[in-house]
């Protein structure tokens, strides 16, 4: 691609949708879309996949017998109008996944997504990230989980006036519980034999 410019996350100037995902389909790397925005993905840490290991492993188990399916970050989530293509670390359908399969398969209809944040990512996903979930009909939770400096789980909840809450969980102890899936992921299995340290003495007083 032209005009590439050096970033925290590499990004390029305006690109059409179907330019973007024939540019992603055929990149060594993965590549994330924001209104004509093309967004370079950075690579994940151990603590970060570890993470996303424990999510999957325990929604998997606990969703077993029901129509619903939690699937790691391979696929791209999209809203309506397609400005926005999105690789989340983890989503649960239930029933029949919709797809958009012209450019690879597309999910349209997570009920869930989670994202991990990271130091490089965190500023993307509480802003953009939810701005355009948010956006998704189905969508009833979007979830972030602080992998690098706190015990951390931020749950944003659609309500019946379409209005999103905010719910923080900052205790190992604490339960996060997904009621539009019939889920509750305890703190302690998402963090299992995962210790985060506070990146300064502000940190551990603002976090402890």
């Amino acid at each position: 691609m032209e005009n590439l410019v050096e970033e925290p996350a590499v990004k390029y100037n305006w690109t059409s949708a179907n330019d973007y995902l024939e540019f992603d389909m055929g990149a060594d790397e993965r590549h994330e879309y924001f209104d004509g925005e093309i967004v370079k993905m950075q690579g994940a840490s151990l603590q970060h996949e570890d993470v996303v290991s424990n999510i999957v492993g325990e929604a998997t188990a606990q969703l077993k017998g029901k129509p619903c399916r939690v699937r790691a970050s391979n696929l791209k989530v999209a809203p309506p109008g397609y400005r926005s293509f999105m690789y989340p670390d983890a989503t649960i359908t239930c029933g029949n996944p919709e797809l958009r399969t012209d450019y690879g398969d597309i999910l349209l209809n997570p009920l869930v997504v989670f994202e991990v944040l990271s130091k490089s990512t965190e500023g993307l996903d509480f802003s953009k990230k939810l701005l355009y979930y948010r956006q998704i009909p189905s969508l009833e939770a979007y979830v972030l989980i602080n992998s690098y400096s706190a015990y951390a789980v931020y749950v944003f909840t659609r309500q019946p006036n379409n209005i999103w809450m905010l719910e923080t969980l900052q205790n190992r102890a604490d339960t996060l519980v997904l009621s539009s899936v019939g889920i509750a992921l305890p703190l302690a299995a998402i963090y299992e034999n995962i210790t985060v340290e506070p990146e300064n003495e502000e940190d551990n007083i603002t976090n402890g």
